[in-house]
């Protein structure tokens, strides 16, 4: 990971098929790629630090992993782990600006 990212992992090396099927839909990564990742213990999901949309991704697929039992990590920057309010925290930013951007058209 470079220093201007975010990132999600799975905390365990074993690769269920409802946790491939979760990633699934935040990723267009082929079923193969995401359970590798897993089990090597790397990037699920990967995203530019600024990529709003990549964001909310991480956010919802965290969420729906937790939901169903499964024990995500998120990342930042240089590969240091961060938590999940940091990054909705992130998110209420980045919505506030674009808010604000769109008042001022």
């Amino acid at each position: 990971m470079t220093g201007d990212t975010i990132g999600l992992k799975i905390a365990t090396v074993s690769a269920s098929a409802k946790m491939i099927a979760i990633i699934r839909k935040y990723s267009n990564n082929p079923m193969g790629k995401i359970k590798r990742s897993v089990q090597e213990r790397d990037y699920v999901l990967l995203y530019p630090y600024t990529d709003r949309l990549g964001l909310k991704k991480i956010i919802a697929c965290y969420d729906e992993l937790k939901e169903n039992g499964i024990e995500a990590e998120v990342y930042e920057l240089d590969d240091e782990i961060t938590t999940i309010d940091f990054l909705r925290n992130l998110n209420g930013t980045y919505d506030e600006i674009s808010d604000e951007i769109d008042a001022e058209s």
